[in-house]
């Protein structure tokens, strides 16, 4: 029992050390479906699949000063903005948010490992930012991340 007992804690302890440089986003229902890996140079926003498809474009120290992030696909395109723990669309609504502030957070899953990146297209301008309607709306989470794929 206490070898189960030490086995639990010691691989508890180091998936907990493991998702401190990861930022978990919710969809408008409150299940994690793409995090921000706060290792990677690039800020990159996974998959729960383990796919690389966006990239906030910015410093880890704009991401942790809390300044407005332009966030863009793999492919170039311009995504949308990420602030103050929301990634918000081009119409102004929210796709995804940190847990801390969904208002219906879900159990997270077990995360695939990650895949290799794939280098980064030419970026497009982005379009002026629209205020912030302050609700969930439009394009959800995943597709809005997914639509930044290279594939």
């Amino acid at each position: 029992m206490k070898i189960l007992l030490t086995l639990f804690i010691l691989f508890f302890s180091s998936s907990v050390v493991a998702d401190e440089d990861e930022i978990s986003l919710l969809n408008s229902s409150g299940d994690a479906v793409v995090y921000i890996d706060l290792e990677d140079d690039d800020l990159a926003i996974y998959t729960w699949d383990g796919h690389a498809n966006a990239y906030l474009d910015g410093s880890l120290k704009d991401f942790l000063l809390g300044k407005t992030i332009d966030v863009y696909g793999w492919n170039g395109k311009h995504l949308g903005w990420y602030f103050d723990g929301i990634l918000m669309n081009h119409v102004g609504d929210a796709s995804c948010s940190i847990r801390e502030i969904h208002p219906n957070p879900k159990v997270e899953y077990v995360k695939y490992v990650k895949y290799v990146q794939y280098v980064k297209y030419v970026q497009y301008v982005g379009p002026a930012k629209p205020s912030f309607s302050g609700r969930f709306g439009g394009t959800d989470c995943l597709s809005l991340i997914k639509s930044g794929s290279v594939d």
